[in-house]
């Protein structure tokens, strides 16, 4: 991140990490709870008061966070408890997407997941 009058945030993925088990090589899920984007914004939350500024940091946050919500749902991992790293205020239509995701078993989820991606592509 950038200060000078404004705050300039970049929220772009640099890389996904892989784990290597002999010829297996599994993708490791992005982290929720201990997302480093998600930690800093909120340290930062703590000393803001611009709203405008609060804002724009919430939503840099969601952007990482719902990388990792998006990863769940492809595996049918979801839960409810994952979505209190999600700010609902700044993308509510979002999060009421993850919760209904969250509140239905694997097999729907991952269903769900990939008709979304098929729809995407059309």
């Amino acid at each position: 991140m950038k200060y000078t009058n404004k705050l300039l945030c970049l929220p772009n993925i640099t890389s996904i990490y892989h784990r290597e088990n002999s010829t297996v090589t599994k993708e490791l899920l992005p982290e929720i709870s201990n997302n480093c984007v998600y930690l800093i914004v909120k340290n930062l939350l703590e000393k803001e008061h611009n709203k405008e500024v609060s804002i724009v940091l919430k939503r840099f946050s969601n952007f990482h966070i719902r990388f990792g919500l998006i990863s769940r749902v492809k595996i049918g991992t979801l839960k409810t408890s994952d979505l209190k790293f999600h700010y609902y205020e700044v993308d509510l239509k979002l999060h009421i997407v993850f919760m209904l995701l969250s509140l239905m078993p694997k097999s729907v989820q991952i269903f769900l997941f990939k008709l979304a991606k098929k729809v995407k592509k059309r």
